[in-house]
């Protein structure tokens, strides 16, 4: 579908009639993710991992945005994270991002 602009619409609604709405940060914070906007991307991955801190989604999505800031020691630590609370990674993942692989 790719309304971009609705569905950004839509999940800022949601968290602003729920603020702590964990599942609406992390789905805008992938949607910024997708536009590029990956700054603003890590801030509601943070914001989300704020009112849900066992967030294995968020730690690992961050994880993922992190690296495509070139921020390794962020990536590393939420990947890290992630695998702590059951996240299935496969060892390339962790290598390409632990590692400072591209």
């Amino acid at each position: 579908l790719k309304d971009y602009k609705g569905a950004f619409a839509d999940y800022t609604l949601a968290i602003s009639l729920k603020n702590d709405f964990e599942k609406a940060w992390l789905n805008r914070a992938n949607l910024l993710v997708t536009l590029n906007r990956v700054n603003e991307a890590v801030e509601d991955y943070t914001v989300a991992i704020t009112w849900y801190p066992e967030y294995t989604s968020a730690f690992y999505n961050r994880a993922i945005a992190y690296h495509k800031l070139g921020k390794k020691k962020e990536a590393c630590g939420d990947l890290k994270k992630a695998i702590q609370l059951g996240a299935k990674v496969e060892q390339t993942m962790a290598t390409k991002i632990c590692s400072g692989g591209k």
